[in-house]
This record gives C-alpha cells, structure tokens and sequence, in this order.
C-alpha cells in the first residue's frame, strides 16, 4: 500500500518518519499532476476514503436516471428527438465490442464520472463522431485527471485540453477542439477547476492517520503476547545460549498467529519480568475516528452511510442520510443534469424538449408512501399511472386520469355548488369521508358550532379506540364538520403512527379551536 504526499515539509511532521513509512508515502513535488496523482493514490488505499466516493457514486446511479420533458419545450420534446437523444446515449443500441470501453453501460459512464468528480472536482468525455461524416454518435469516459489549458483571458489555449498519464508529463493525450469534450466542473474559491477537495487531507490528515496504522499494526505484530515484559538472562550464561533463547522466544512468542501460547518452560538461568502498561489502544482508535471525522467533513458522506451507527438513532441517521443527499448526491446530479443539457442535448445535438433527471429516493418507508400517494391522489395531484410508473410497472388503461373531490370550498372564494350524484360515474369513491358514498344525504357547507363539536368528539373516541386496538378500523362519516377542516383532520392523522393517541388527541384538540375560532391554522 503507498499513499502519495504531495509536499516534503510533511514526511518532518512525521514523529521518526523511518524508512519503512517512507516507502509507503510518495513525494510528489509541487506541480498539480502529482498532487492528482496523490488524490488517485489515497482513495485507492485508504478504505475511509474509497468507501466515501464509491458511495457517492453508487447512491447517484442507484435509484436510475430517465428521459424527461423541459417544460419550456414541450413542444419540441417529440418521439424522433427522443430516439435520436437515446441512439446518442446508447439505449437499445446494438453495438460492436471492439475497444474496453464499450462495455461501458450508460450507467457506468455516469458512475465512473461521479467518482472522478468526488476526486478531482472535475471529469470529462470524449465525443465519439461518425468516421465518414464527422456527426456525433456517442461518447466515451476519459478516466483519471483531465486539465484544461487556460489562458489568463479565459479561452482555451492548444491543445485545449491534456490527459497525463504519468507525473512526468512525458505520456499524455492532447484535445485541440473543445467541442470534442464534454466537461463537468466544480471551480474553486478561485473559480478554477484546478483544485481538489480532498488536497487538505492527502497532505496532513491521511500521512498521519497511515503512521499510526502502521504504528498499531506493528505493535500487534511484534509484541510478546501475552507475556509482555523483558526476559532477562543469567550474566553466565554464554552467547550461544543466549542468541539460541532470542531466537526461540521470537518465533514462539512474535507475531499475531502466536498470541496467547503457553508460557516457555525453562530449567533456570532466565526470569521473566512483566512490563504494566495502560492500554495503546485508545489513543490509537481516538485518532482514527478524529481522521474519519475529517475525512467526512471534506468529502460529505456521514458516517451512518458507510455503517457506523452506534451514536445514531434510527429517526437521526435517516436525517443524516436525508441532508447528504441534498448537500453531496444532489448538486452533482443538477451538474450533470445541466452539463448534458447544454453541452449534449443543445450543443452537439439541437435537441432542447428532452434532458436527462436523475430519480432520489424517498426517505419514507411503504406505509409512509402509500399514505402520501393516497393524499396527493384525493387532491388530484397525482394519478394511478403515475405510481405504477415510479414503482416499475406498466401503465394501465385509464390510469392517467384525475380525481377531486367535489365538496371542497375554494380558498377565499364562496363555496361551490356541489355536483349531482352521477355527473361523473367513473369517478371512484376514494374516501368515504371526503366523497359521500351512495345513499348518504348531502353534506351542508355550513354547520352549527354545537353540531360539529359533538361530531368532532365522536370522531376522536372512535380514532382513539381504534388505535388501542379495541375497535377494527372503520370509516367516519362526517356529516356537520366542514370539509376543508376535515381535510386537514385527516392530513394530520395520516402521518401519525397508528398507536400515537397523545398526538391523535393533538390533532382534534386543535380542531376543536378551530371549529370555535381560537385557531387560525
């Protein structure tokens, strides 16, 4: 295992840099191609770092990506555009296996751009053009550190762009054009894309966390265990005899695999003296988690992702999972998503009605979703189609239509005249208490205060025996509270746990203000 150090200066800051650690830590001088060159370097072999990015890029590409409509240009979002944009990105192509990178899937593209862009806080690719008429038809992953060549106007020099393939600068590729390459970046403070994130820690915090693995693993390796302590022979005892015992109680005793063999039997001319000691290994694990905390500062990635929970609670590591995903995931997907569009979509091909979306998880469990899914159906929001879509299922006939409910006063506004039962057979019942079911008289818009109050009251003893389990679970029929605030009632009891009477007898607490005007939520 070698991990790179970019600056001299830090082997001194080393407590007794010998020769072994300095073989594992390379110097890499000054120029910017050995400091990338470092960076590849320690998230090869620090398992704290490799963990970070891969999870980076595995967390982009998990939930899939797909085609979707530029609202600005729905008009130009047609099938032959989005055939055209597909065939370009590869999907449902037939393609001949001639060069490594073919077997590249689309996905492994985005997930080898990703990685790059967690190390270097930029990546490229290279455009593949038709041979005889020079039109674009594909594109290809430039791996490891691509540097633009800049002037100080901000143009391109020639080549525009370079690939180093070693720290010499000898090996190396050469762009002229830059409309052969597609390029995501993130500038730094300076507005540049010459500096990494992860600089900080290859420089200072890695070194260090390396020397005392090393430190602990060769304490590990070469101590006396379980007799720690110092043999001491008998003055006349002769140095043939003395080098055949230290050469006998190294190879009983050293090593991991010998840990806890049973003590040496000898007739005399030795004594074993054992050594107290406090435990080595606290300071040893105080600054590992310290470099882990470093490293998850740099690179955003919490530890709760990469399995260290033992802090955690279930509620605050989905937060934690929650906040990576809007802080690290989702600005480099919006980076993508953009970079595509602009330099893809529009530049290469002149197709504006269709871009790439990146799909994020939900932080909600099956019970959780399907309650939101049911709420955004009754609102008319979302339709039966576009649940199956999202869950991996085909759309079904007459999925795509909407349904409201008919009863709801409009904000503001002055009641609407209820629809005749009838005006729209097709329309399910969704919810008995927000779309009377057949037989039950209309609902008033207006109620009596005394009315809705003992309904209110019913209402709440019959959620609350349910939730104790005494009662299966039955619809309320609500005849005299008004829809709106029923509406909201039921909002608030659907992300309630089943059992939560304390917070149920919240929600209808607040209802009753209402329903008296002391609330005006």
């Amino acid at each position: 295992m070698r991990v790179a150090v970019t600056h001299p200066d830090t082997i001194k800051l080393l407590p007794s840099a010998d020769a072994s650690v300095q073989g594992m830590l390379r110097q890499g001088g000054d120029s910017r191609r050995a400091i990338q060159w470092d960076i590849e370097d320690a998230a090869r072999n620090v398992s704290w770092i490799r963990g970070s990015i891969t999870a980076v890029a595995n967390n982009l590409i998990g939930p899939g990506w797909k085609f979707v409509k530029v609202p600005e240009f729905q008009e130009e979002a047609t099938d032959a555009a989005l055939r055209k944009l597909q065939a370009f990105y590869g999907i449902g192509q037939t393609k001949k296996y001639r060069n490594f990178k073919d077997f590249y899937s689309t996905s492994g593209k985005f997930y080898a751009t990703a990685v790059a862009v967690a190390l270097f806080n930029s990546s490229a690719w290279e455009i593949r053009k038709d041979g005889l008429l020079g039109t674009p038809n594909g594109f290809d992953f430039i791996p490891g550190y691509i540097e633009p060549q800049i002037k100080d106007t901000g143009e391109f020099n020639t080549p525009a762009f370079i690939q180093y393939l070693s720290t010499t600068g000898l090996d190396h590729r050469e762009w002229n054009d830059p409309d052969d390459i597609v390029f995501f970046a993130r500038p730094d403070f300076g507005g540049y894309v010459f500096s990494s994130n992860l600089e900080s820690l290859v420089q200072y915090t890695l070194p260090s966390d390396i020397y005392a693995e090393m430190s602990y693993l060769s304490m590990h390796k070469n101590r006396n265990s379980p007799l720690d302590g110092v043999w001491q022979a008998d003055p006349s005892m002769s140095d043939e005899h003395f080098k055949k015992l230290e050469v006998l109680l190294r190879q009983r005793y050293s090593g991991a695999r010998n840990y806890s063999k049973a003590p040496l039997l000898a007739k005399g001319g030795i004594e074993f003296k054992p050594s107290s000691r406090a435990s080595e290994d606290a300071p040893y694990l105080a600054g590992r988690d310290y470099a882990r905390q470093e490293m998850s500062a740099v690179t955003g990635v919490p530890g709760a992702l990469l399995g260290v929970t033992a802090e955690m609670s279930r509620a605050s590591s989905r937060e934690a999972k929650r906040a990576y995903y809007e802080t690290v995931v989702e600005p480099l997907q919006k980076m993508l998503e953009e970079g595509t569009y602009e330099q893809i979509n529009i530049r290469l091909l002149g197709i504006r009605g269709w871009t790439i979306k990146f799909n994020n998880p939900a932080f909600v469990n099956e019970v959780e979703q399907a309650s939101i899914d049911r709420t955004l159906w009754n609102i008319g929001a979302r339709n039966a189609n576009d649940i199956r879509v999202r869950d991996g299922e085909k759309p079904r006939e007459g999925g795509d239509r909407f349904f409201e409910p008919t009863n709801m006063v409009p904000v503001g506004g002055k009641p609407d005249q209820q629809k005749p039962q009838g005006e729209n057979p097709g329309a399910p019942v969704l919810d008995p208490a927000t779309e009377n079911p057949t037989g039950q008289k209309p609902r008033p818009v207006r109620a009596d205060e005394q009315a809705a109050q003992a309904e209110l009251k019913k209402w709440r003893k019959v959620v609350i025996t349910e939730a104790k389990g005494e009662r299966k679970p039955k619809p309320f029929v609500c005849e005299f509270v008004l829809p709106e605030l029923e509406t909201k009632i039921r909002a608030g009891l659907q992300v309630l746990e089943k059992d939560d009477i304390e917070n149920i007898k919240y929600v209808f607490e607040l209802a009753n203000k209402t329903i008296k005007g002391e609330n005006d939520d």
